[in-house]
């Protein structure tokens, strides 16, 4: 019997500046769910290739314009049903890094994040991220989010 689930494509990018990480404020319209921290990206339009999915996301969320520099990885997460559906969720997400080559930071006006911020490496496990944040600190060679925040703070403050 095959499996059905519902699968979302996305694309996310890790830019760091100055030891600091940009990340987005991710207000989930899902009872239950508070918001919480995330990488700036998002769902892929129709016909969009990954790589424009990133920067339009990032642009969109934060104000800057970005430049791709590397394909970190690509990570499905699985999820339980929710909001009365019967089938599993698939968050199908491709995380590159970037940098910034333009913009303002700015917040999204009526999208799914109201916050943008550069929050110190040293610093995120102190704020409440969702997964993409831990999967991508492991694409980065990190055991966990946690691990990474710690590194930092050991190894890049004065």
């Amino acid at each position: 019997m095959p499996l059905v689930m519902d699968t979302r494509p996305a694309a996310y990018a890790v830019v760091i500046r100055d030891e600091c990480l940009l990340l987005s404020r991710w207000v989930p319209h899902i009872p239950g769910m508070k918001p919480g921290w995330t990488l700036p990206g998002g769902g892929m339009d129709p016909g969009e290739q990954p790589s424009d999915t990133a920067v339009r996301e990032v642009f969109e969320e934060t104000g800057y314009i970005i430049e791709l520099k590397q394909l970190l990885g690509v990570h499905a997460g699985y999820f339980k049903p929710e909001n009365g559906s019967t089938r599993p969720f698939c968050a199908l997400r491709t995380v590159y890094r970037a940098e910034v080559t333009g913009g303002d930071l700015t917040y999204e006006v009526g999208g799914s994040t109201d916050l943008a911020a550069w929050v110190p490496l040293g610093e995120l496990d102190q704020h409440f991220c969702y997964s993409v944040v831990e999967e991508a600190a492991k694409m980065m060679g990190f055991e966990t989010l946690e691990s990474m925040a710690t590194h930092y703070r050991a190894t890049h403050q004065p």
